[in-house]
């Protein structure tokens, strides 16, 4: 079975090798979002996006609560950005940290 020329034997065996949807979509023609929505339909495992948080969960708590920077402790732990950082903090539930000044304006 083929959809637009595509093989879906070989389409199969590359997303299962790990081959990237962007080298696939490359090879293919095909932009990122297709090569995605095919695997979807093929009913191939889901890519892991993001892939796992390297730090532990106490240690990110103990910097956070210490009032390091998403920054800081991006650099310390190896990560390009602080992005990460944000949406881990968001996801443990810690506290929100505010613009000097902003959060003050807002409860007056």
């Amino acid at each position: 079975m083929k959809f637009h020329n595509i093989d879906h034997a070989a389409f199969a065996r590359a997303w299962n090798a790990g081959v990237s949807t962007s080298k696939m979509a490359d090879a293919l023609g095909l932009s990122v979002t297709t090569v995605r929505e095919y695997a979807h339909l093929l009913e191939l495992q889901p890519r892991n996006h993001g892939g796992q948080f390297k730090m532990a969960a106490a240690d990110l708590e103990m910097m956070w609560e210490a009032g390091m920077t998403g920054a800081e402790i991006a650099r310390r732990n190896g990560y390009a950005s602080a992005s990460a950082i944000y949406k881990r903090v968001r996801k443990m539930g810690l506290p929100r940290r505010y613009k000097s000044g902003y959060h003050d304006a807002e409860q007056t």
